[in-house]
């Protein structure tokens, strides 16, 4: 359950300091990113595929699922603002993405982190909330970003 998240982080991370630079260009490096956070549902799917259909929805909703997608997101908003505290120290030309990027690398330590606490265990229900909760808090840091991160 942390690993994936991780993964995320460390493909993400990389692309929010190089986003600091007027001159950067993510470009392809972006689909590595987007390859990681594909993993989680993707592995959910393989789950929910290899169960009965009387067990999707109960193995999806698990036991957390309201307490997982509000947790990631919240957790998320320090480590969010503390990227845009450094963010904003550099000189960020596409603060859209900028802020994106820096949503997905918070959501994933966030992720991470409540993963060692959520006590459902099946990828069918980590694979799409944990997803879910990162984009969330990419969105609100795309959003914020817009604004925060132009200079």
């Amino acid at each position: 359950k942390q690993l994936l998240p991780l993964l995320l982080f460390f493909a993400a991370a990389p692309l929010t300091v190089l986003l600091m630079r007027p001159e950067a260009s993510v470009g392809r490096w972006l689909y590595g990113a987007a390859v990681s956070l594909a993993i989680l549902p993707l592995l959910a799917l393989v789950t929910l595929f290899n169960l009965p259909m009387d067990h999707w929805l109960t193995t999806i909703k698990g036991q957390s699922l309201v307490q997982c997608v509000v947790t990631i997101p919240s957790l998320a908003t320090g480590l969010l603002l503390a990227q845009f505290i450094a963010m904003r120290q550099g000189a960020v030309t596409q603060p859209i993405l900028a802020g994106v990027l820096a949503g997905v690398t918070a959501g994933a330590l966030s992720a991470m982190i409540y993963a060692m606490i959520c006590a459902d265990d099946s990828p069918g229900f980590y694979g799409f909330w944990y997803t879910g909760g990162i984009l969330i808090s990419a969105a609100i840091g795309g959003l914020s970003g817009r604004y925060a991160l132009r200079w």
